[in-house]
């Protein structure tokens, strides 16, 4: 994967890269949100969350593939 400055469109797991260095990322919608859509990132362990559109200074790759089952 490689980073890019396109923010995500769908929710899923991403890698951030910004001032705070690099983590993986929880992006996803509240379906109570006024604004239907509306993206936000979840900071894994943190409890903090920002709407993806908040974020000036990132770089965003992935998403990252779902895993599969061990055989």
């Amino acid at each position: 994967m490689r980073y890019s400055d396109t923010a995500p469109v769908e929710p899923g797991y991403y890698w951030l890269q910004d001032t705070d260095g690099e983590e993986i990322v929880e992006v996803w919608t509240d379906p109570g949100h006024p604004e239907p859509g509306t993206l936000f990132i979840h900071r894994c362990g943190s409890g903090d969350f920002a709407e993806v559109k908040s974020l000036t200074a990132a770089h965003w790759a992935g998403p990252i593939p779902k895993a599969s089952p061990a055989p």
